[in-house]
């Protein structure tokens, strides 16, 4: 399998080098937060690209992901590639992946839940549980999500899945 050169994740040289925040300062309104917070040293490669390499580069990324997940299968870890593809898309799409822009997270999250859906291994694994739940963020009904997780047994070991829930229920009542 082919190694990623993703922007994102640079070796400890790169990124010691200060980042030029005046890169992300004119595009901060745009950029979603998220969780887990964002790197300022892809921040600021994303916005320091011009607009057709920056797609071209992208392009070329997704491509590159699509082709290790069809050859992933004799892997140990065939899910890794996924995880590591839906992380490079939600640091590399800042004005939201899940809201288009290109980014494909939902067609994605969808091949990545489908390909492991019967698969034992990953039943309770937080990783294949958190394509879940970063779906059930996307799509129009999330109740529907958590409980198809619920009937297929999919997190029903982790504390991950009752939160989430909760959480959602939570904002539902208010």
């Amino acid at each position: 399998m082919q190694q990623h050169q993703d922007p994102s994740h640079q070796d400890h040289q790169e990124t010691a080098s200060p980042v030029n925040i005046d890169h992300i300062v004119n595009d901060k309104e745009n950029i979603q937060p998220i969780r887990e917070g964002r790197s300022a040293q892809t921040l600021s490669h994303l916005f320091a690209t011009q607009l057709n390499d920056r797609v071209q580069e992208l392009q070329q990324q997704h491509q590159q992901f699509q082709h290790d997940i069809e050859h992933s299968e004799d892997d140990d870890d065939p899910l890794d590639i996924h995880v590591r593809y839906i992380q490079w898309i939600v640091e590399n799409y800042p004005q939201g992946a899940g809201q288009g822009h290109d980014s494909n997270l939902l067609p994605v999250l969808e091949q990545a839940m489908k390909a492991f859906k019967g698969d034992e291994r990953y039943r309770n694994d937080p990783r294949y549980v958190r394509f879940y739940v970063q779906y059930s963020g996307i799509v129009e009904d999330p109740d529907h999500i958590f409980k198809f997780m619920m009937a297929n047994n999919i997190g029903i070991q982790l504390a991950m899945l009752y939160e989430e829930y909760a959480e959602y229920l939570e904002d539902m009542e208010e």
